[in-house]
């Protein structure tokens, strides 16, 4: 039987973009700022631990407490590698892929999910197999 586990992650704050490739007048094209609230969901098999795919749900906080440090009151998200035209979609994928490097190897989870919110209106959610691309 699968189960899902979640974890909400710390909100960052103190970070602004800008989206290039929108439309002249559109008001994410100039430098505005937002807070971001982060779930990682994981689904699979409880094992013999008792745990959703082997994972605690404080693993969770340790791959993502680098990248927090590395995000909150960055100032510009376009500056940050792979984040130059950082919509949320975009930005959601950017941390997909760093709970992917490290568990790219982990059979037990059959698929997991990033959930980002931004403000209280916007949410992106991806989600994929470990070693998914």
């Amino acid at each position: 039987m699968r189960t899902k586990i979640s974890r909400v992650l710390r909100n960052i704050e103190g970070l602004y973009h800008e989206l290039p490739f929108m439309c002249n007048g559109h008001k994410c094209r100039t430098p505005h700022g937002h807070s971001f609230w982060i779930e990682v969901i994981v689904e699979g098999d409880v094992d013999e631990r008792g745990l959703c795919a082997g994972i605690d749900t404080g693993e969770i906080e340790d791959i993502w407490k680098p990248v927090h440090q590395m995000l909150d009151h960055a100032g510009s998200m376009n500056a940050i590698p792979g984040l130059e035209n950082p919509t949320t979609e975009v930005f959601a994928r950017w941390i997909w892929n760093r709970f992917n490097r490290v568990w790219c190897d982990n059979k037990r989870i059959h698929n997991f999910c990033v959930h980002v919110k931004e403000g209280y209106w916007s949410h992106c959610w991806v989600d994929g197999k470990p070693g998914e691309a």
